[in-house]
């Protein structure tokens, strides 16, 4: 969190599973609710928080941590996890234009017979369109993605 803000509640940390995920989100739209008055706002919140949740999971490796934030002008949502997975498995795998696991038959001779899910990969880009400021920041041993909307 940035100096200037003070927490809403303690950290949430999550360690799997789709229950913890909708908690998650529950929670951080009660906290948000704290100094966001705006329904559509809220709404807003809880999406950007499911998709950040979703990267982490998705994309992370380890715990995956939730903090909220004000300084009472703007809300501050961090999502972090341990760094980025290392191995294959986390992402959604391409798949051929039937449908089935993209499997060249040499290597780097996937061309565009590959596609990756369409349900897949539009979390920023979701978060992008709604929050005011955000960023990611990646290290070898954690991510962390974080967004801001007016309160």
């Amino acid at each position: 969190m940035t100096a200037a803000m003070d927490a809403l509640g303690e950290r949430l940390a999550l360690t799997g599973g789709a229950r913890q995920g909708r908690a998650a989100r529950r929670i951080v739209r009660e906290r948000a609710a704290k100094v966001v008055d705006d329904p559509v706002a809220l709404d807003d919140i809880e999406l950007m928080t499911a998709e950040a949740v979703a990267n982490a999971v998705l994309h992370g490796t380890g715990v995956v941590q939730i903090d909220v934030a004000t300084d009472g002008r703007r809300l501050r949502v961090e999502v972090r996890d341990e760094g980025p997975a290392r191995s294959p498995g986390h992402a959604p795998e391409a798949e051929d234009e039937a449908g089935g696991p993209c499997r060249p038959e040499r290597p780097g001779d996937a061309g565009a017979a590959c596609r990756q899910p369409a349900d897949h990969g539009r979390g920023l880009l979701v978060i992008d369109s709604l929050a005011e400021e955000w960023g990611l920041e990646q290290t070898p041993t954690e991510t962390l993605l974080w967004f801001v909307i007016r309160a």
